[in-house]
């Protein structure tokens, strides 16, 4: 049941920005938003978490979109051994045989809070992190919302345009890896939006993990 239907811009636009456009529509006034915000609130989640903490995020809502889990342990592994952070591994409840993976091939220590936290829980952890390294799901969002710094997100280019890449008003701290097609004609992005706006079929595990140290690098390698 409905009274009025809201008309949309045609063509696929950045999630954020279409919801500002059915809002503003349908309170018939502009809304100041520049961007998505989340204001945390501390509890003493934070005194149990390990300094200097790196975030991987292992879980999506589809098969598709999720990164291999020897790719995450090896990179967990690159992130100890060359910029000294601990790991804190996170997910949903549908996440515990992934976990379990990462549990029997990880030969380093890390926290392990798979389907452990709620979503405010999730939001505290990622707003204390240094760096979140995840598939395409809901915490790199979250981690825009947050502010934080260093966000490197894996994605088969799904839904391209709508949820991912972020424009760089909104942030320049959201580092997104495609599969090699993808990435080759990152200069016509009209084109990816229409290759990819609506979905997506492409391997993500055609992202290596090389591909993933290179973009670590040049964010941190200067730090050392």
């Amino acid at each position: 049941y409905y009274t009025i239907l809201i008309p949309a811009k045609d063509g696929i636009q950045f999630e954020f920005y279409r919801n500002k456009e059915f809002f503003e529509i349908l309170f018939e006034e502009g809304i100041d938003i520049a961007k998505p915000s989340i204001k945390i609130k501390m509890n003493n989640l934070s005194s149990h978490l390990p300094v200097n903490y790196a975030i991987l995020f292992i879980g999506s809502s589809s098969k598709s979109r999720k990164w291999k889990v020897e790719n995450f342990i090896e990179i967990g592994k690159y992130l100890k051994n060359n910029f000294q952070f601990n790991i804190v591994l996170c997910g949903s409840q549908n996440d515990f045989i992934d976990a379990q993976t990462f549990s029997d091939l990880a030969d380093y220590k890390y926290l392990n809070l798979v389907g452990k936290t709620s979503l405010i829980e999730l939001s505290i952890l990622i707003n204390n992190c240094e760096i979140l390294i995840s598939n395409e799901t809901s915490a790199p969002h979250i981690a825009v919302a947050v502010n934080l710094k260093n966000i490197f997100v894996v994605s088969n280019g799904n839904h391209f345009g709508r949820f991912t890449p972020y424009p760089k008003k909104i942030t320049d701290k959201y580092h997104v890896i495609f599969p090699p097609l993808i990435e080759k004609d990152l200069f016509d992005i009209d084109s990816l939006i229409g290759k990819y706006g609506a979905s997506s079929s492409l391997n993500i595990n055609g992202i290596t993990v090389e591909r993933m140290k290179e973009e670590l690098n040049k964010v941190f390698l200067y730090k050392l």
